[in-house]
C-alpha cells in the first residue's frame, strides 16, 4: 500500500508467492466470469414477467416522467432513477422481457464489476477472490439482476459509494475521488432508499481523514458531501412518502405488517432472539443460505473478517462496513425500513457481507500450517463456490420461470397478439380490479384497444377490425350481450378456443364452437388446472364468418 495512505485503512500485505498470487488471481477471474455468465444467461432466458414486476410496468402504460413523481397505481413505491429508467426502456425499446429488466440487468452486472475493484482495493489476494465469488454466485444478486424492480440498484450505488470512499482514503491527496463522491451520492440517493445508510457511515468513516488533511479542499468537498448527502435524502424521501399517500393511508400499515419480520421487538428477550435470527437468516444469505438460521456459516465467516479487520487496526474501513447495520438498527427500531427480513431489501449491504465474509474464510484458511493444506482448502473454496454459479445457471435453464401459470399467461398473451391486428378490440369479460396484474400486463399490448366488465363501445363495434373476446377462469359476464350485438352486425359465428394450463404443467388448447362447452367443463376435464381463458374471435364489421388469420 502506498506509504500515504491514512492510518487505519491499510493493513501489512500478506507476501504471496508468485505461483499463488497468479492463481489466485486467475480464480478470481474465473468466479467473476460465473457471476457474469450467470446474470447474462438469466436475463437472455426471459423469465415470463410475473405479478410482482407487473405491478411496477402497469404503472408505466400511459404515464410520464412527471406522472411517475405522484403516488401510483398499487401503492409502488421506488427511487426516481428506477422509474425513469424503465419509462425511458418502455417507450424506446417496448414492453419485451429484455427491454424492461434492461436496467436492473445493467445495475447487477455493473453492481459486480464495481464489486470486483473493491475488492482488490480492500483485500489481500486469497479474501478478495473468495469475496468476488460469495457475491458472483449468489443467488439474490443475481435473481435481483433480472427482475424488475430496484433492489439490484441499492447494490450498485452502495458499492460504487465504497469503491469511491475507499479510493480516497487510500490516496487521500487525490482529491478527484472526493469530488467524484460527492457528485455521486445525490444520484445514489435518487437511485436507491436504504443506500443512505451506507452513504451516512462513509461520512463518519471520512471525518478523521478529512480533517488531517492540509489545506483546505478536502474539507470543502467533505462539506459538499454532507450538503449534497442530506439534501438528496431529503429530496427521496419526501418522493417515497409521497407515492405512500396521506399518512392515514391503509397501504402504510399494510406495509409495516408485510415486513413486520424486519422490526425488532419491544421485549429485551425476543429483541435478543430476532436478532440472532435476523443475522443467522436471509440478511447473510451469500452465497448461499435463508430464514431460521440456514446462514450462520455466513454470519461465522462475517464475525471472523470483522476481528481480523479489527485486529489489523483498519479503523475507518471498519466504520463503514459496521456503519449500514448500526444505523439500519436504528431504522427499524423506528419503524421506518425493515432490518434484514428479506434479503431483497438488504442489497445495499451485500458487497459488505461478501467483504467480510470472503475475508473470514481466507483468515480460517490461513490459519493452516501446511502451505499445501492451505492451496488444497483455497482451490477447494472457489470450486465450490463455480459450482454453485454453474449449478445456479443450469437450474435456470431447466426452469425459466418463476411459476408456470406465469409462463402460461404470456403463451396466451402472446397467441393473442401474433393472432390480432392493428385494427382489433379486445373486450374483457372479467372486471379489471378483479384481473390478475399479470394478464392486465399482457392485455396492455393494446393500448387504447381494451375494453372491460364485458363493455363494448360503439367505435369497436363500428370499426372494421375483429373483436376479441376474453373470460379468465370463467368469471367474467356479459357474453350473450356481445354475441347478440355481433349476430346484429353480421360478424358471424365466433371461434371460440379455450385454453387451460393441463394437469401436466401444458397450455392445452380446445378449439371449439359457440355454444360448445367452456371454461368450467375444460376445468372438467383438466381436473389438475385451475387456470384458463375462454378466446373468442368474431369477424370484422360486416363480414359473415371467421376465418383463420
Amino acid at each position: 500500500m502506498p506509504s500515504h495512505s491514512p492510518e487505519g485503512l491499510t493493513q501489512p500485505a500478506a507476501v504471496e508467492a508468485p505461483d499463488r498470487l497468479r492463481m489466485l488471481q486467475r480464480w478470481a477471474l474465473a468466479l467473476l466470469l460465473v457471476g457474469i455468465v450467470w446474470r447474462l444467461t438469466r436475463y437472455l432466458l426471459r423469465f415470463p414477467i410475473w405479478g410482482d414486476e407487473c405491478f411496477n410496468c402497469l404503472n408505466l402504460v400511459g404515464n410520464d416522467y412527471l406522472g411517475l413523481t405522484e403516488p401510483l397505481r398499487y401503492r409502488q413505491v421506488a427511487p426516481l432513477v428506477f422509474w425513469w429508467g424503465e419509462l425511458t426502456a418502455y417507450r424506446i425499446l417496448g414492453p419485451s422481457e429484455l427491454a424492461m429488466r434492461l436496467l436492473p440487468f445493467l445495475a447487477g452486472l455493473g453492481g459486480l464489476l464495481l464489486f470486483w475493484r473493491l475488492a482488490h482495493l480492500a483485500l489481500p489476494p486469497l479474501a478478495r477472490t473468495l469475496a468476488i465469488g460469495f457475491l458472483a454466485v449468489a443467488i439474490w444478486p443475481v435473481s435481483m439482476a433480472s427482475l424488475i424492480k430496484p433492489y439490484s440498484l441499492d447494490l450498485f450505488a452502495s458499492t460504487a459509494l465504497l469503491v469511491l470512499a475507499v479510493q480516497w482514503l487510500q490516496r487521500p491527496d487525490r482529491v478527484r475521488w472526493l469530488a467524484l463522491l460527492a457528485l455521486a451520492v445525490p444520484l445514489a440517493l435518487f437511485s436507491s432508499f436504504p443506500v443512505v445508510f451506507v452513504a451516512g457511515s462513509i461520512g463518519v468513516a471520512l471525518l478523521p481523514a478529512v480533517w488531517r488533511q492540509p489545506g483546505w479542499k478536502a474539507k470543502a468537498l467533505f462539506v459538499v458531501y454532507n450538503l449534497l448527502l442530506v439534501g438528496g435524502f431529503l429530496g427521496s424521501y419526501l418522493l417515497g412518502q409521497k407515492a405512500l399517500g396521506p399518512p392515514d393511508d391503509p397501504i402504510r400499515q399494510f406495509l409495516r405488517d408485510y415486513w413486520a419480520d424486519g422490526f425488532p421487538p419491544a421485549s429485551p428477550r425476543a429483541f435478543l432472539e430476532w436478532l440472532v435470527l435476523i443475522h443467522t437468516g436471509r440478511l447473510m444469505a451469500y452465497p448461499l443460505g435463508g430464514s431460521a438460521g440456514q446462514s450462520t456459516v455466513t454470519f461465522l465467516l462475517f464475525l471472523v473478517g470483522l476481528w481480523q479487520m479489527w485486529h489489523g487496526r483498519r479503523r475507518a474501513l471498519l466504520v463503514v462496513c459496521v456503519g449500514p447495520f448500526v444505523v439500519g438498527l436504528v431504522a427499524a427500531a423506528l419503524r421506518a425500513y425493515p432490518y434484514g427480513g428479506c434479503c431483497r431489501l438488504s442489497q445495499h449491504v451485500a458487497p459488505i457481507v461478501c467483504l467480510l465474509a470472503g475475508s473470514g474464510a481466507a483468515t480460517l484458511i490461513e490459519c493452516v500450517r501446511s502451505e499445501t493444506a492451505r492451496q488444497r482448502w483455497a482451490v477447494g473454496a472457489c470450486c465450490l463456490l463455480a459450482l454453485v454459479g454453474l449449478g445456479g445457471a443450469a437450474r435456470d435453464v431447466v426452469r425459466p420461470y418463476r411459476a408456470e401459470s406465469d409462463r402460461w399467461m404470456r403463451q396466451v398473451g402472446q397467441e393473442l397478439v401474433a393472432r390480432s391486428a392493428p385494427e382489433d378490440h379486445v373486450v374483457v369479460l372479467n372486471a379489471q380490479e378483479s384481473t390478475d396484474v399479470v394478464w392486465q400486463w399482457q392485455l396492455a399490448q393494446f393500448p387504447g384497444r381494451v375494453s372491460w366488465n364485458g363493455e363494448l363501445d360503439e367505435n369497436a363495434l363500428n370499426a372494421k377490425g375483429q373483436v376479441w373476446g376474453l373470460n379468465v377462469n370463467g368469471a367474467g359476464s356479459g357474453l350473450e350481450r356481445i354475441r347478440e350485438r355481433m349476430a346484429r352486425q353480421n360478424r358471424g359465428a365466433a371461434e371460440h378456443v379455450s385454453y387451460v394450463l393441463g394437469a401436466n404443467n401444458q397450455m392445452e388448447r380446445e378449439r371449439l364452437t359457440i355454444g360448445a362447452p367452456g371454461a368450467e367443463q375444460a376445468r372438467e376435464r383438466h381436473p389438475g388446472a385451475a387456470p384458463c381463458c375462454d378466446v373468442y374471435r368474431w369477424g370484422g364489421a360486416g363480414s359473415a364468418a371467421v376465418g383463420q388469420r
